[in-house]
């Protein structure tokens, strides 16, 4: 599992980052032992020894458990099995994510769980489905908004399409009842609001892979909020059916980002986007809301891990990355040379604090599917707020970098 920011792969931030770890505890080891006595240095290392032992037992019981849990949800025959197993992964999510405060490793582990529920509940769908398709897996789901991205919490609403090949189009009753049953247990796992039915604007839609070529084509021909296309699109990924089919769905929605690009208001949209309010001031303090309920506090998703991620989408999309995750965004676009290598491991780091906070609030309030909440900049320690104004810092330089980029453009 990932315990340190950046562990993803071997690219220099993970690299950069590992250097700074390993000089940090040197230089502690070094001031420490300065003052031990004979034979005292030897103790230190030996307990230090042990330490990183129990570490490592930790995680590979974590590892253990969670390979058990995936090995179970995988056998799971019966439909009334699928909550109690989101229930008993969520707690081993939460035991480890309270532990190693990793927001990589919490992400990873519900992501790789998310995926495979998905398959699982399709499976399940179309076996209960009266008039299946003779062939398994003639369909395909895409995901988009958290589950899209690979960054969900449990319970967090996002986007599904539930696509099924024009060969098929026969058997477009046979997919609609398979809808419904999809959606039914997905709401018994709490992916769905109870009681949603198929739409275009959220939860699940339904349709061939002509209908989805329209409904595409159409978000762009309507002009369709920028902002929102590039969010559906770009952060659209397949997550459980025919992977031919899948490939061939996030081509469409390529080509449609593409030509989303070329129209003469993209540019403009796109600076606005960029300059979203961040909850930094002129001067480097954390601005707050003046007036209201909230007042002295700031919307932590709205003011600072949102532009956050819409401004590293945009430029993903716009490098033509193929990567969904906020993570995997920032390293691909070092990787290509759009994005330095500074200030992309101060976004890694602004991202982690912030993502983490929404982790850590959803765990104390005990409700997941939480949206709102709103930091008090007056509850925060010295070293906390210091860290804030980084994070923010970072945003902030992150938008004028996009600004200045779609301002040459014209």
């Amino acid at each position: 599992m990932a315990i340190f920011l950046g562990a993803k792969g071997g690219d220099i931030v993970a690299t950069q980052s590992a250097t700074h770890l390993l000089a940090a505890v040197r230089e502690k080891l070094a001031a420490k032992m300065a003052y031990l006595l004979v034979g005292e240095d030897e103790a230190l290392l030996c307990g230090l020894r042990d330490r990183i032992g129990a570490e490592l037992d930790f995680e590979e019981e974590c590892s253990r458990l969670f390979r058990l849990q995936m090995e179970e949800l995988s056998r799971l025959e019966f439909a009334d099995q699928l909550p109690d197993a989101c229930s008993r992964f969520t707690a081993l999510a939460r035991d480890h994510f309270n532990r190693r405060g990793s927001v990589i490793a919490f992400h990873g582990l519900y992501a790789a769980f998310l995926e495979l529920l998905l398959r699982r509940a399709l499976a399940l769908a179309e076996a209960c489905t009266e008039t299946a398709p003779s062939e398994p897996n003639s369909c395909c789901l895409m995901a988009t908004g958290d589950a899209g991205r690979g960054e969900s919490l449990p319970g967090t609403v996002s986007r599904y399409f539930l696509i099924y090949p024009d060969l098929k189009t026969e058997l477009a009753g046979c997919f609609e009842e398979m809808g419904y049953r999809l959606i039914a247990l997905l709401e018994s796992c709490g992916i769905f609001a109870m009681g949603h039915r198929f739409s275009d604007d959220s939860g699940l839609w339904q349709g061939s892979e002509s209908q989805w070529r329209s409904w595409c084509s159409s978000r762009i021909q309507r002009g369709e909020k920028v902002g929102e296309t590039l969010a559906l699109l770009g952060d659209l990924r397949g997550v459980a059916g025919d992977k031919t089919l899948m490939a061939g769905m996030k081509s469409v929605a390529a080509e449609a980002l593409s030509q989303t690009q070329e129209k003469d208001i993209f540019a403009q949209a796109v600076r606005k986007l960029s300059s979203l309010p961040v909850a930094l001031g002129m001067f480097g303090t954390l601005k707050t809301l003046r007036s209201g309920e909230h007042r002295g506090r700031f919307k932590l998703h709205e003011a600072a891990l949102h532009p956050l991620m819409i401004n590293v989408r945009i430029l993903a999309v716009h490098h033509g990355l193929q990567e969904t995750g906020t993570i995997g965004r920032i390293k691909g676009l070092v990787d290509g040379g759009h994005l330095a290598v500074d200030l992309a491991d101060r976004l890694l780091r602004a991202y982690h604090l912030l993502a983490g906070c929404r982790i850590r609030h959803a765990i104390v309030m005990d409700d997941w599917a939480a949206q709102e909440f709103y930091l008090n900049p007056d509850e925060l320690g010295e070293e906390d707020a210091y860290q804030f104004k980084g994070a923010l810092e970072a945003v902030v330089n992150l938008q004028k970098l996009v600004y200045q980029l779609f301002s040459e453009q014209g």
